[in-house]
């Protein structure tokens, strides 16, 4: 064999040698990028489940303080329904720590986890605070703590559409496979009047009324309503208004005059006004209830606030008469007044 030949099989064996190496390493490179993509769509499968499961238990609390169980709701009851909802969340926050995925995707599964344990706790504080806030010693106080609670998932909502989708988007893109993923979707707070306490007063109240009305048996025929008049200051002699904001001296005796009337065809029974004061700190809550309101008279109930207002600051002074069985129409019910307590 000459020289020439020779150098040209060698060569040629060094050509096919390259070839093979890199055809090997293209295949270890397929194959780890298959693997690695093949995490990536687990992981959206496996989180995509996760939210699902917290959206149901979102369903679950919210529809329990919107209408436990129709008007057979009791403390007890709801109470009991709100610790499963919780069991169930703290186990959704378990299997998410257990959720396996690619290290790419380290930040967007801490910012995962802290949605749902901003989730599992509001709903274990909540779940804590029913029974007092549904029963007769501390109401005031648990509801409060209710409605504060409220911020969990608020927070909740924020840190995953402003923190996690963006970097979940980012690493799917990275990898090429965002156009075929279905971004997950996840919303836990319904609607940002529960922010407001006087919301959440309001959602307790309809449930204690649920659960004390159904011993009275059904709503008598008829037409049902209530409507708030007027609404003076004790003892300065205020009378508030929507329009404009009233001064109030501040004082430890301070309480309201709430005129209402009973314009329906039935008499009722335990009729709770409340009123709602926030804008300055913590909100204060108080009500009282009216024993029995005839049918077409105007009573006047005087309301004590159960704290000294703080001074120097605007507020808004909520005023509601809460509806009573069989009641439909509920716009002159409530009403809303600017004001500020002065020294």
């Amino acid at each position: 064999m000459d020289q020439q030949t020779l150098w040209v099989r060698r060569a040629i064996a060094i050509g096919v040698g390259i070839l093979i190496l890199i055809l090997l390493v293209w295949g270890i490179h397929s194959c780890q990028v298959s693997r690695k993509h093949s995490a990536f769509r687990n992981y959206n499968r496996d989180v995509s489940a996760l939210l699902q499961e917290s959206q149901q238990q979102s369903g679950e609390l919210f529809n329990l303080l919107k209408n436990p169980s129709g008007n057979s709701a009791n403390p007890v009851d709801v109470t009991n329904n709100a610790n499963g909802v919780r069991v169930q969340a703290e186990q959704l926050v378990d299997r998410a720590n257990g959720t396996s995925h690619p290290g790419e995707l380290n930040t967007a599964q801490r910012y995962l986890i802290q949605v749902l344990e901003f989730r599992r706790d509001g709903i274990a504080n909540i779940a804590t605070q029913l029974r007092t806030a549904l029963g007769d010693q501390g109401r005031q106080a648990a509801t409060n703590a209710i409605a504060a609670q409220m911020r969990n998932f608020d927070a909740s909502d924020v840190i995953f559409s402003q923190r996690f989708v963006p970097e979940f988007e980012k690493q799917f893109r990275a990898q090429g496979l965002l156009g075929e993923v279905q971004v997950p979707k996840s919303a836990f707070l319904p609607d940002i009047a529960w922010l407001d306490p006087t919301t959440v007063a309001d959602r307790i109240a309809r449930i204690r009324g649920g659960s004390s009305g159904s011993a009275s048996g059904p709503v008598a025929p008829g037409l049902h309503g209530t409507s708030l008049d007027s609404v003076v200051v004790k003892p300065g002699g205020q009378t508030l208004s929507t329009a404009s904001a009233v001064a109030i001296p501040a004082s430890a005796n301070t309480s309201f005059d709430v005129q209402i009337t009973n314009g329906g065809d039935n008499d009722e029974t335990n009729v709770t006004v409340r009123i709602t004061i926030t804008g300055a700190g913590k909100p204060i809550i108080t009500e009282q209830k009216i024993p029995t309101l005839p049918k077409g008279t105007q009573q006047t109930v005087n309301v004590a606030l159960s704290q000294t207002p703080p001074t120097g600051q605007p507020v808004k002074i909520a005023v509601q008469v809460l509806p009573v069985p069989g009641e439909k129409n509920l716009t002159n019910n409530k009403a809303t007044y600017p004001a500020i307590f002065t020294h």
